[in-house]
């Protein structure tokens, strides 16, 4: 019997018969290389994946797990096809990391061969697809590169083509992992030989025993899932500020999961029968980091670094401090709570260095008129500089 070599493992080409085959498929996001278990079907899968791969007798029985990804083609050819190995790879790595007692040399990881079969399977089986026999032929011509399917693909009907399959979820279905496993029954060795006895008389031969029919492979069917969006840009007030007479605004746009720019504008004058008084024309501008988003962008624990410059200054409460304005720069931190889809409640504290021409002291107003008790010129130190409980609306698109 010949063999043959699978990542470095020799086996014989005609094993026994299998005993088991299955195939756990699960879908990445646009653009990514992670293993979410939290993103369309995957979950299920991977739980099911678990109820095989935890069985250990299973495992002793194991001969080899085979990790294929692939990549829908929005972007390059050549992109794609690196992102369908990090995808493999990322695959494998979570089936190595979480059952370290399955032999990782029995584990290999690829890019799904052909970057086109795939796509074409999916519209053979959608009659609805634009010019539908006109993409086939393209998809399956020999004679054009990728990079030209590519450009035709997305040319295809001034891009109407390239849209329904965005739109209806064809081309998610393409970025894929799977990991086959096949589970082979051990070799029978052969016994010694029977002694050589006389031969009995003919007997009524028995029915031979038909061989087991073998149960195809079948791939966990993916279901499709309701629309994804991200954050594109958010709106916030401080709700502070806004309760006592001081309306502000800030926006603020994600750069990724981990990272957001935020500016903000805030202008109060309040003033009460010369006893209470809040006036301020600020400008700040921040950059914050957040730890482990999960859902929308802008969720959770964040640090972040801001700067603000505020061009004049009235705080008095009995005494008062007004001043012809400040500068600050410095820390912040807080955590932005998810209220609903659109909407999160967002606590932070900013504190740094802040610097002050001049300040004006004044003591508690006396016949209605405020008594100034000194001037300090210079004024400088590290303060607590603004306290925030912002309302926060998440501007989302849908995701493709």
């Amino acid at each position: 019997m010949a063999a043959t070599t699978l990542w470095g493992r020799s086996f014989a080409a005609e094993p026994v018969a299998a005993d088991t085959a299955a195939t756990y498929r699960i879908l990445f996001r646009f653009d990514r290389a992670e293993v979410d278990s939290g993103f369309m079907d995957n979950g299920r899968v991977l739980r099911t994946l678990h109820g095989v791969l935890a069985d250990r007798a299973f495992i002793s029985r194991l001969d080899s797990i085979v990790v294929t990804a692939a990549a829908s083609p929005e972007g390059a050819p050549w992109y794609n096809r690196r992102l369908a190995r990090r995808r493999a790879e990322a695959l494998k790595g979570y089936i190595a990391g979480r059952y370290p007692y399955v032999d990782s040399s029995l584990i290999g990881a690829r890019p799904a061969r052909g970057y086109w079969e795939g796509l074409i399977g999916l519209v053979g089986d959608d009659p609805e697809v634009p010019s539908r026999d006109e993409l086939l032929e393209m998809l399956g011509d020999p004679r054009l590169s990728d990079e030209q399917k590519s450009r035709r693909l997305a040319a295809m009907q001034g891009g109407a083509v390239f849209g329904y399959l965005r739109d209806r979820h064809i081309l998610r279905r393409l970025r894929y992992g799977s990991a086959g496993i096949v589970l082979y029954a051990p070799a029978v060795e052969p016994g010694p030989a029977p002694e050589s006895v006389p031969e009995p008389a003919p007997a009524i031969a028995a029915e031979p025993v038909p061989a087991p029919v073998p149960v195809p492979v079948a791939e966990v069917p993916v279901r499709p899932a309701a629309p994804r969006y991200k954050t594109v840009v958010a709106l916030r007030t401080n709700l502070l500020l806004d309760a006592v007479g001081g309306p502000n605004l800030g926006v603020e746009v994600p750069l990724g999961q981990r990272f957001s720019v935020a500016a903000d504008f805030a202008y109060a004058y309040t003033r009460v029968n010369n006893l209470y008084a809040l006036q301020t024309i600020r400008y700040t501008l921040e950059g914050r980091y957040w730890f482990k988003p999960r859902g929308n962008a802008l969720t959770g624990w964040n640090v972040g670094v801001y700067g603000t410059y505020c061009s004049r200054f009235d705080l008095q409460w009995g005494r008062g401090w007004q001043g012809d304005g400040y500068r600050s720069a410095g820390l912040s931190a807080g955590y932005s709570a998810r209220l609903s889809r659109s909407f999160n409640l967002d606590l932070s504290v900013l504190a740094g260095y802040v610097y002050c021409p001049e300040v004006r002291h004044y003591s508690r107003p006396q016949d209605g008129r405020l008594m100034w008790d000194k001037t300090v010129y210079h004024a400088q130190g590290f303060f607590p500089t603004q306290v925030r409980v912002n309302l926060v609306w998440l501007i989302r698109k849908q995701e493709r």
